[in-house]
């Protein structure tokens, strides 16, 4: 693209021109070469997302991404239609000049099957899952993931997975909830059931006093006996509320609402988040950020005779 630019005599002129980069690499499932993926390079916290074919060798090349510090992450999607996700990599990429990064999606022989339906009368849930596996690299979290879908019954199964303690959230189209979240153990060679039957549950959550920088705004259900940290001091704290939250439901205009949660005692909580990583990179973030993190709770109880409940948060208290 050619521009003309024009200036009177003795008038000058500020150029800025920025320099896009590139990466490429090569793209591994289980150590082996991917040839002919879809494959997806994703950074963060740009969140950009760029799609590619890998070629004949399963490498990838990605051009016109402007100078980023950050971390990188790879997905492919899988004939069985799950998406795969490698761990995050730590990456720099300079102006003008190409960036060599590998990318490994690990498998193994472990698998996780279950069905997502309406409590009350076994009717199947459209729904869609994701699978969490949590690792720690000196003071950094990282998760594996992958993403499936249920079947037109309400079943789903993933296989060929690494072995471990999974976090398992199911995002259903169901009601105001956003998801709802149960960990289970897998071994390799073996199969892990897991089920999320949605009760006619309903809890509204007035929330007062929401802090003026906060971009992402949630209702948590935690277990009933844990005690949420309000602000964080340190990641470790904010992974634990991640990991131990069962349900989450989104905040529009000061109210929260979840449902689809069985009778039984909950933390109620209000949870505030500045723009920021989330939970790519907690420890990336620093202290300034995890400081804005804001959290308010209460006790509550549903119980079978009372399935609908109203509940008051405020920030200020």
């Amino acid at each position: 693209k050619t521009v003309e630019i024009t200036a009177e005599q003795g008038q000058s002129i500020d150029l800025h021109v920025t320099q896009y980069g590139a990466m490429e690499g090569l793209v591994t499932f289980n150590g082996e070469p991917a040839p002919n993926a879809s494959f997806a390079l994703i950074l963060y916290p740009a969140s950009s997302h760029h799609g590619v074919i890998t070629d004949d060798q399963g490498r990838y090349h990605v051009s016109g991404i402007p100078p980023f510090e950050g971390n990188a992450r790879g997905t492919i999607e899988l004939d069985d239609g799950t998406t795969r996700y490698s761990l995050f990599v730590p990456v720099r990429l300079s102006g003008g000049q190409a960036t060599q990064l590998d990318f490994d999606i690990a498998a193994g022989t472990a698998q996780v099957e279950g069905r997502v339906y309406r409590a009350a009368d076994g009717a199947p849930l459209e729904c869609r899952l994701n699978l969490l596996w949590q690792y720690t690299d000196g003071e950094a979290a990282n998760r594996d993931r992958v993403e499936i879908r249920t079947d037109s019954d309400g079943y789903f199964r993933a296989e060929n997975l690494l072995p471990g303690s999974v976090l398992v959230e199911a995002f259903p189209r169901f009601g105001n909830v956003l998801k709802h979240r149960k960990r289970v153990e897998i071994a390799d060679g073996e199969i892990a059931r897991v089920d999320f039957p949605f009760d006619e549950t309903y809890i509204s959550v007035h929330v007062s006093n929401i802090p003026a920088e906060a971009q992402t705004q949630a209702v948590l259900a935690l277990p009933p006996d844990f005690e949420v940290p309000s602000p964080m001091t340190t990641w470790q704290e904010q992974m634990q509320v991640e990991d131990n939250t069962l349900c989450v439901g989104f905040i529009r205009d000061g109210i929260g609402e979840f449902n689809g949660l069985p009778p039984g005692r909950y933390t109620i909580v209000a949870s505030a988040l500045p723009t920021g990583p989330y939970f790519q990179n907690y420890a990336a973030a620093g202290d300034d950020y995890l400081a804005k993190v804001r959290r308010t709770s209460t006790q509550i109880e549903l119980v079978p005779d009372n399935p609908n409940l109203s509940v008051h948060l405020d920030f200020d208290q």
